[in-house]
């Protein structure tokens, strides 16, 4: 039997307060996957089981509920499948992935706000619970019938600002 491989994305970082969906791919030779086994690990010298979980489901997706894990921390995770003759199938590699607070981000501007002159400079402040830094981020503008009408280029430091002319 092969082994499952966790699909790109499943190792980004997560808010561990969110449910969190594992998505995996695994060609078990036409024999149907009928459920899954979830095993993460906390990423450091014992390398201890924080959550091992079975779950029955036709979907190739694993979903962790939320509040399992803790945000700051690294884990590793692997997934097994299951099939319809109720076979384990080996273990996938492992994935390496953080937990992190979801960050607050702010401008200037409120929401729905009326620009009333014909230029603005907009700026952005981040702010990450566990120091996790931004790596870039860009400012969009919509009118009032929600079309947008201006992207900024792409911007890699947090105290750049960007602005809006006309």
């Amino acid at each position: 039997m092969t082994k499952p491989k966790f699909i790109q994305g499943s190792d980004y970082a997560f808010d561990a307060t969110t449910e969190h969906i594992f998505e995996y791919s695994w060609d078990g030779s036409n024999v149907q996957s009928v459920g899954s086994v979830l095993t993460i690990r906390i990423n450091d010298e014992t390398n201890k089981v924080i959550y091992g979980e079975k779950r029955n489901s036709l979907l190739l997706k694993h979903i962790l509920p939320a509040n399992t894990l803790r945000n700051g921390v690294l884990y590793n995770a692997t997934i097994q499948v299951i099939d319809r003759e109720n076979n384990l199938s080996p273990e996938s590699d492992s994935i390496l992935f953080y937990c992190y607070t979801q960050p607050t981000i702010t401008t200037p501007l409120v929401y729905d706000e009326v620009i009333q002159n014909s230029s603005c400079a907009v700026g952005i402040t981040y702010a990450q619970p566990e120091g996790e830094e931004l790596q870039s981020f860009k400012i969009e503008l919509y009118n009032s019938f929600r079309e947008l009408i201006y992207t900024s280029n792409m911007k890699y430091n947090t105290s750049s600002t960007v602005t809006l002319t006309g």
